[in-house]
């Protein structure tokens, strides 16, 4: 199961939090890049066994663990941990476009259940699984925990227990999550037990809210 733990903002549907901008050096137990939006997304191999080709672009490796640090305010905005997943699966490798990219990198992180430790001191918009699931695709939601454990006043809170949109002629089977929200100083969180938005099919997960 895969852990994250935040501190800092996430924002699922913004591409710019995640898309290529600049290549940072690489090793065998590290792969870095700037993002348009001014973070830095390392990905960490336990095993250090990354490659890259001669454009500094990724070729092979098994990533474990994900820091995404903002570089204009100095601090890390989550850390993933518990992963076991190809490089080349957080990004569209064969033309690189943002995105089609961003959505790679969300599904490889969001994949199988996942357990989110939450501190929210800025906005946050989560989906357990999926950002979107396109067309033609027949899915399965996980079965995700969210724990919000303070949240400041003033800011978004939008947690979304598998996809945050469902395409038409698409289906979610969607999983059972739970969210548990300790303080909660936020004035109207928004919170879905499966989905935010859809023209597809879904079929509802057993989700609990307290």
């Amino acid at each position: 199961m895969a852990t994250i733990t935040a501190t800092g903002a996430i924002e699922v549907l913004s591409v710019n939090a995640v898309a290529f901008n600049a290549l940072s050096p690489s090793s065998p137990a590290s792969y870095t890049w700037s993002t348009s939006g001014l973070f830095a997304i390392t990905l960490l191999s336990g095993e250090e066994n990354i490659t890259v080709d001669g454009a500094n672009l990724p070729k092979t490796g098994t990533i474990n663990a994900i820091v995404s640090n903002d570089t204009s305010h100095g601090f890390i905005n989550y850390t993933v941990t518990g992963l076991s997943a190809p490089i080349t699966s957080f990004f569209d490798n064969v033309t690189f476009s943002a995105s089609a990219s961003h959505l790679k990198y969300w599904e490889a992180v969001l994949a199988g259940d996942t357990q989110f430790s939450l501190e929210v001191n800025f906005d946050f918009s989560l989906a357990g699984d999926f950002v979107d699931v396109a067309a033609g695709r027949t899915v399965n939601g996980s079965d995700d925990r969210f724990d919000v454990f303070r949240s400041a006043p003033g800011l978004l809170l939008n947690l979304t227990g598998d996809a945050v949109n469902v395409q038409t002629a698409a289906t979610l089977n969607a999983g059972n999550d739970t969210f548990s929200i300790e303080e909660n100083t936020i004035s109207n969180p928004v919170i879905s037990g499966d989905v935010s938005s859809h023209t597809g099919t879904v079929n509802g997960g057993d989700d609990t809210i307290t």
